[in-house]
C-alpha cells in the first residue's frame, strides 16, 4: 500500500468510526473518474443567488462519480471562512442532486462575494472487500456568487 492511500484510509477512519459510511451497494455505473485525481471523483455547483434577508438554507448541486462513498461538502466565504456544510451523504442516496446546506446563512453576517464550494469524497476502490482500503480526496472546487438584493 501507497504512503498516500495509508494516510488517506487514516483520515477516512472518522468517517467510517461515525457509522455514517456505509458499504451499500452504489447506485448506478461509476464512470468518468481517474482513481488517482481526486479532482475526477465528482463535482459541484451552484448558480448565482441572491443573499437575502434573515437566514436562509442555499442550495447547491452535487455529482459522485466513483463507487462506493460518502461525501461532505463545505462552503468557504470570500475570506476564506468555513461558514456552512452539508451532512455525509453515502452510497444509498443518488449519485446527483440537488441539496441545500445544513447550516443557515444570514445576510447580516454574511458577506457579499464569490464563494466556493468544497466537496470531500471518501471510497472503497476495492468494492466488496470485507477489509476497505478507502481513500478520500477533495474534487475540483466550484464557485458561485452571493449579490445583493
Amino acid at each position: 500500500m501507497s504512503l498516500r492511500r495509508m494516510i488517506a484510509a487514516a483520515g477516512a477512519a472518522v468517517v467510517l468510526s461515525s457509522g455514517l459510511f456505509t458499504s451499500a451497494p452504489a447506485t448506478g455505473a461509476a464512470v468518468g473518474y481517474d482513481e488517482d485525481n481526486p479532482k475526477t471523483w465528482g463535482s459541484t455547483r451552484a448558480p448565482d443567488q441572491v443573499l437575502r434577508k434573515g437566514c436562509h438554507r442555499y442550495r447547491y448541486h452535487y455529482r459522485v462519480n466513483v463507487p462506493d462513498w460518502a461525501g461532505e461538502v463545505f462552503l468557504v466565504n470570500p475570506n476564506g471562512r468555513r461558514i456552512a456544510t452539508d451532512v455525509v451523504f453515502v452510497a444509498s442516496e443518488p449519485r446527483s442532486g440537488w441539496r441545500r446546506f445544513t447550516t443557515d446563512i444570514c445576510r447580516a453576517s454574511t458577506p457579499y462575494g464569490r464563494y466556493k464550494i468544497q466537496m470531500k469524497v471518501t471510497w472503497n476502490p476495492d468494492e466488496g472487500d470485507p477489509t476497505p482500503d478507502n481513500i478520500d480526496g477533495f474534487v475540483k472546487p466550484s464557485f458561485f456568487r452571493m449579490k445583493r438584493p
